[in-house]
């Protein structure tokens, strides 16, 4: 009889001693299969701990606004970088994350030019194109064409670019005016100069239509 029990309890031994000596090996080899991880943002990395199912694991983020993480999927969220913990039988294993967004580095690389400052607007050049149409049918004086303009609805800035851009001579569009007033009705040199004054002509513009029609 006790032959048989120490038989048995020397059987026992030996399995014992066969089985612990794996299981422990085992466990020591567990490891994640990254330590180191780059990411691009909205990219997704699947994690692996041995054969352990991942619902076993339980699984952890630094940073959740950088990296996520859910049954061993990592989500990249945001530049920046964040560790992932994977907690299985007490011990815990990591794998360190960097979320790169390389279309931002892109952005910087190339920089979206400057408008040329040189350029016209698209106010600026139909605001020019109309006063040179105002030119063609009658005479006006520059601050008379800069009103007539802004009574089209041109701001004040595209109305004075394109009265300063037009081209034309303010005097000679004084001897104009004077003109077509002198053909309508008779007036005085005074009566005449006054006229073109309250046309926006400056004096001396008006002083030098008035002589250049007869005066």
């Amino acid at each position: 009889m006790k032959k048989r029990v120490f038989s048995m309890l020397l059987l026992l031994v030996i399995m014992v001693s066969a089985i612990l000596p794996n299981q422990v090996y085992a466990a020591s080899k567990l490891k994640l299969s990254k330590a180191k991880a780059t990411m691009e943002v909205d990219s997704k990395l699947t994690l692996k701990l041995g054969d352990i199912k991942a619902a076993d694991i339980k699984w952890t983020s630094s940073d959740k606004k950088i990296a996520s993480v859910s049954k061993a999927v990592i989500t990249a969220k945001a530049e920046g970088t964040a560790t992932i913990t994977a907690t299985y039988e007490k011990k815990k294993y990591t794998c360190k994350v960097t979320v790169v967004d390389s279309n931002k580095e892109e952005e910087k690389a190339t920089p979206t030019p400057k408008p040329n400052k040189n350029e016209p607007t698209m106010g600026q050049k139909n605001a020019l194109k109309k006063a040179k149409t105002y030119l063609e049918a009658m005479s006006f004086s520059k601050d008379g064409l800069i009103k007539q303009l802004e009574f089209e609805k041109y701001s004040h800035d595209d109305a004075v670019y394109a009265v300063d851009n037009c081209g034309a001579d303010w005097k000679e569009q004084a001897v104009k005016k004077a003109k077509t007033y002198l053909e309508i009705m008779a007036f005085s040199k005074e009566g005449l100069i006054k006229q073109l004054e309250f046309e926006g002509f400056t004096n001396e513009q008006a002083v030098y239509a008035a002589e250049k029609n007869g005066y």
